[in-house]
């Protein structure tokens, strides 16, 4: 079933799991029908009908994910335990994080070691000294490969080779 609400100068469309009655998604347009959300709240958010679990959750503004102060614009958490698999940071719908820190996050649900991370500055990969799209072993945590960018443009490898490095 499908409810809409209205919130100021947004509307807001819930959709309820017709045998738990739960919120299942939830939906915050603007007045020029754009997913976004006022006070810091997720313009799209979908829920596990079973446990009542945020599943995901995404910022946005005038339709493009964002959020701003280092906050990530879209979590992605495993339905069972709640936790967080997946977490993207973007600025007006690019891929963008200050300093030295990764702007999409994979975590492994069994051991909290990363399995890839994206460093992008606005919408392209850019890092310096280090690979900006790394993967890692699950199990260890150990990077096993890389691949250089700067400024959207892939650098070679360590070796010179425009294929990753493997570690």
């Amino acid at each position: 079933m499908k409810l809409f609400k209205q919130a100021g100068e947004y509307s807001i469309e819930i959709w309820l799991d017709p045998e738990t009655d739960c919120t299942v998604r939830e939906f915050w347009r603007n007045q020029q029908n754009e997913f976004e959300a006022p006070d810091d709240r997720p313009a799209m958010a979908f829920f596990c009908p079973k446990t009542r679990i945020r599943e995901q959750a995404r910022w946005m503004k005038a339709g493009e994910l964002h959020r701003a102060n280092d906050l990530p614009s879209q979590i992605i958490t495993s339905p069972i335990t709640g936790a967080i698999c997946v977490r993207q940071w973007s600025i007006d719908g690019n891929g963008h994080r200050d300093g030295d820190n990764p702007s999409y996050e994979v975590i492994n649900l069994f051991t909290g070691n990363p399995e890839e991370l994206h460093f992008e500055k606005w919408g392209k990969f850019h890092r310096i000294g280090a690979g900006a799209v790394q993967y890692f072993d699950p199990q260890t945590g150990k990077l096993t490969k890389e691949y250089f960018w700067e400024n959207g443009v892939q650098l070679p490898n360590k070796s010179g080779s425009p294929k990753p490095s493997i570690t």
